[in-house]
């Protein structure tokens, strides 16, 4: 006859061996976001770099640098993903210099340098 106390020891062993595979699945998961991630800095990077002057691709980029740190964060490497948001923020910036009657790039700066803030603690 099983004890109770084997039951639950059982139970918890199960539990456990369910969380170590989510945990092995999630881990490679976010392997392929990084990696991802990291292809579309690469593209973004160039299109950017060779038309600096475009919003559109200069927005990419930025959105890229932000979707890098959330990758990074969640994957816990915390100050990867904070070199990754000071970048995002220096081209925000350059576009809001470049476009000082366009709203949406100082929201989009205030937007960052909370999450900035927010990395930081």
């Amino acid at each position: 006859m099983v004890q109770p106390r084997q039951c639950r020891l059982a139970t918890r062993s199960r539990g456990f061996l369910r969380q170590a595979r989510r945990r092995a699945a999630g881990a490679g998961r976010s392997a392929r976001r990084l990696s991802a991630a990291q292809a579309d800095l690469a593209i973004f990077d160039r299109l950017a770099k060779s038309d600096p002057g475009n919003a559109e691709r200069q927005r990419d980029l930025s959105v890229t640098y932000d979707s890098l740190a959330l990758v990074y964060a969640k994957s816990r490497q915390m100050p990867t993903a904070r070199e990754m948001l000071p970048a995002s923020r220096a081209v925000v910036a350059r576009m809001a210099t470049q476009h000082p009657d366009a709203p949406e790039w100082k929201q989009e700066l205030t937007r960052l340098d909370q999450l900035l803030a927010a990395f930081k603690n």
